[in-house]
């Protein structure tokens, strides 16, 4: 078949061993390649419209993907390597260094809404879940991030905001 598609047929509810961990079938025709591990994490990553970006413990960029290119604008070729302290705004000094204290002691920051600046500095406002990575001996080694764009729904909530602000105005003072 063409682009690498198996004719193999799975039933739903049959596990597959594509990787390190067995799925459960809950379609009928998969891309052979889809079933490599590797490959299938890899493309679900890569599809995904939240950012996925890997730290090390000083919070420095050992991954960023095309996700993390359309919310921040910097392409992987100009970040990896260099501190993610370049995306935060002049409030916000100490966020990353707080949230990598965090993962140090092993836990796990989930949905912490907060600002940070794109290639063009203008603001976007963006939900993190942050997560140690651990080594196989469970020692703790770096940070991985998924990151979702939320600066249209901070807008939203702002001019909803301001919409009932004005209403409650003209209300209290109507004119005559």
């Amino acid at each position: 078949m063409a682009g690498g598609e198996s004719k193999s047929n799975f039933k739903p509810g049959t596990t597959i061993r594509g990787g390190s961990h067995p799925v459960k079938c809950q379609a009928c025709r998969f891309p052979s390649e889809f079933l490599r591990g590797k490959g299938m994490k890899l493309s679900i990553v890569e599809s995904s419209e939240d950012a996925i970006v890997a730290l090390t413990l000083d919070g420095i960029v050992v991954r960023w993907d095309r996700g993390a290119q359309k919310i921040y604008g910097y392409q992987s070729k100009e970040i990896i390597g260099k501190p993610l302290s370049v995306l935060l705004p002049s409030d916000r000094p100490d966020d990353i260094s707080k949230i990598l204290e965090k993962i140090k002691s092993g836990e796990r920051v989930d949905h912490y809404e907060t600002t940070r600046l794109r290639k063009d500095g203008q603001i976007v406002y963006v939900s993190l879940t942050v997560s140690p990575i651990r080594n196989t001996s469970s020692r703790i080694i770096g940070a991985s991030s998924v990151i979702r764009d939320i600066t249209k729904r901070k807008e939203t909530e702002n001019a909803l905001r301001e919409s009932r602000g004005h209403l409650a105005h003209t209300q209290a003072f109507p004119m005559c």
